[in-house]
C-alpha cells in the first residue's frame, strides 16, 4: 500500500559486503536503504524509523516515551533522512544525500501506553514540511499481507552489535541483516520452551536466525523490517529477550494489522 506520490522503494542487489555487524549483519552501502531514518539525541542514534510518505514517518511507540513513561515533545527529537554514517551528521556534511527533518506532531496508537505494554507499539511522526525525495531518500510501501511466513526480511539500524555492551559497539555505519520470518505459533512455542513469558499476539510477528546470531538489538528499536523480495514494510522493531539468542527471535509490530489506522491519519 502506497501513501506517497513518489514511487516506493524497491530492493536492488548488493554484490559487496564489508564487516559483520547489527548482531550478525553488515555495513549498508549508501542508497541501499533510502527509507531509513535515524532519530538522534545527544549526538547518538537512539531509535530508527521509516519514511512512509512525504510528511510522515513510522516508528515504535516506546521510542518516544521518556523515563517517566510520558510522551516526549517533538522538539526533543532530531530526525535525519538519507543518513548512512552517523559521523556525516556530526561533521555537518551538507549535500543532497542527507537532510534533517523536523517533527511537527507525534501520533501514538490510541491503545498503546508507555511502560505498560508492548502491544500496539507503533506511532507516526508528522513532519513540519514535505521530504524531498531522490535516489537516496525514498518512502516504503506498507504490507497488507498478514502472512509472511517462510519469507526473508531485512532489518536495519545503528543499534548495538552485541547484547553484552562490553563486547559490542554502536556502529558508525548503518547495519543491515537478513532475518528469517517465523510463524507466530512457532515463535510462541519457542519462547515458552525457553521459559519466557512473552505473549505473541496477532498484532506482532517474529524474525531472527533460528540458531541465534542474527537479530536487531538495543537502539535498533523503531526501525524497519521489510520483505526482502517486495521491499514492503512488514514490521517495526519492538521488543524481545536479549539480542540474537537461539530460539528467541526479535518481536516486531506487524504493520499490516495497522494499515487502516495509518491510512486514516496520513490521508488527513
Amino acid at each position: 500500500m502506497s501513501l506517497s506520490k513518489f514511487p516506493c522503494y524497491k530492493p536492488k542487489p548488493i554484490n559487496y559486503r564489508a564487516d559483520l555487524r547489527i548482531v550478525g549483519g553488515f555495513d549498508a552501502v549508501q542508497r541501499e536503504t533510502p527509507y531509513m531514518v535515524g532519530l538522534m539525541k545527544h549526538g547518538g542514534v537512539v531509535c530508527g524509523a521509516s519514511i512512509i510518505s512525504e510528511k510522515f514517518l513510522i516508528i515504535a511507540a516506546h521510542c518516544i516515551c521518556n523515563n517517566q513513561n510520558h510522551i516526549i515533545k517533538p522538539s526533543q527529537l532530531k530526525a535525519f533522512v538519507g543518513m548512512n554514517k552517523i559521523t556525516d551528521v556530526k561533521n555537518e556534511i551538507e549535500d543532497d544525500t542527507i537532510a534533517e527533518v523536523f517533527i511537527k506532531k507525534i501520533i501514538v496508537h490510541p491503545d498503546y501506553s508507555c511502560g505498560k505494554t508492548s502491544q500496539n507499539d507503533i506511532a507516526l511522526l508528522q513532519l513540519e514540511s514535505s521530504i524531498k525525495f531522490n535516489d537516496n531518500i525514498q518512502p516504503l510501501c506498507l504490507s497488507t499481507d498478514e502472512s509472511q511466513v517462510m519469507e526473508i526480511g531485512i532489518v536495519t539500524g545503528w543499534g548495538w552489535t552485541n547484547e553484552d555492551l562490553s563486547v559490542g559497539e554502536k556502529p558508525n555505519v548503518l547495519q543491515t541483516a537478513d532475518v528469517p520470518i517465523w510463524s507466530n505459533e512457532e515463535c510462541q512455542k519457542s519462547y515458552k520452551n525457553l521459559m519466557k513469558t512473552n505473549q505473541i499476539s496477532d498484532k506482532q510477528m517474529c524474525a531472527g536466525a533460528r540458531n541465534g546470531g542474527i537479530d536487531s538489538c538495543w537502539a535498533d528499536s523503531g526501525g524497519p523490517l521489510i520483505n526482502k523480495l517486495s521491499g514492503n514494510l512488514i514490521g517495526v522493531v519492538s521488543t524481545g529477550v536479549g539480542c540474537a539468542r537461539k530460539g528467541l527471535p526479535g518481536i516486531y509490530t506487524r504493520v499490516s494489522h495497522y494499515t487502516k489506522w495509518i491510512r486514516s491519519i496520513v490521508a488527513i
